[in-house]
């Protein structure tokens, strides 16, 4: 005759309820700070990548330091989205370069790229713009699709769609580190995700001046 199985005890099961209880609030809290912190890591590759790129086309035409060398290469009959994503692995080719369904190009590691012309825009004094902003969607058609900004008002938390400027010299910055980028646009979250620091102190009003809403600025 077999033995007979032992069942466990009511004593037995709440102690398995509490050791899996005390293992999930250690690894949730793990879980949930990885995944709100995505985007920051992605936008980071994001920067490194076109960085990167830039750094293999200059390196290609052995130009080490130009003050202005993408408007040169443009105006010698050079294609910007091709000379930068032809060092980006492409997938699918390349776009008008004016929105996310229309885009520059598609990185190998999933990310969309636009606002990226063909050649090199003029300033309004007809010369050679300084930069270029470069919208990228960091995690691809399968994230959150969203800017900074979702309607007049409301700032979103963690967005996905983002910008990097191109300098004329081959610089990738984030313009808060320029003291000649200043602009119209609110580059508050591309330096808090480049500086990986808490989003508490970033207004959800877009017309919110005050100071909690300019302490990361």
């Amino acid at each position: 005759m077999g033995k007979k199985k032992k069942a466990m005890t009511m004593a037995e099961v709440l102690v398995c309820l509490a050791v899996v209880g005390i293992l999930a609030m250690m690894i949730i809290p793990i879980i949930t700070k990885t995944t709100q912190n995505k985007e920051k890591f992605l936008y980071k590759k994001a920067i490194n990548t076109m960085q990167n790129a830039v750094s293999a086309v200059m390196n290609e035409n052995g130009v080490v330091n130009s003050a202005n060398f993408w408007p040169d290469l443009s105006n010698n009959g050079g294609d910007l989205q091709k000379a930068i994503g032809s060092k980006m692995i492409l997938m699918g080719g390349y776009g008008a370069g004016t929105s996310s369904d229309d885009p520059s190009f598609r990185s190998n590691d999933g990310m969309i790229w636009w606002d990226l012309p063909k050649q090199w825009p003029s300033n309004d004094e007809g010369g050679a713009a300084d930069h270029i902003d470069i919208t990228v969607d960091i995690n691809g058609e399968g994230g959150k699709n969203m800017t900074t900004v979702s309607d007049e008002n409301t700032v979103v938390t963690n967005p996905d769609r983002l910008k990097i400027r191109l300098m004329k010299d081959g610089r990738v910055i984030v313009p808060a580190y320029d003291d000649s980028s200043s602009d119209d646009y609110d580059w508050s979250f591309e330096r808090e995700y480049l500086l990986s620091q808490d989003l508490k102190n970033i207004t959800t009003d877009k017309n919110d001046k005050s100071e909690d809403s300019k302490s990361i600025r």
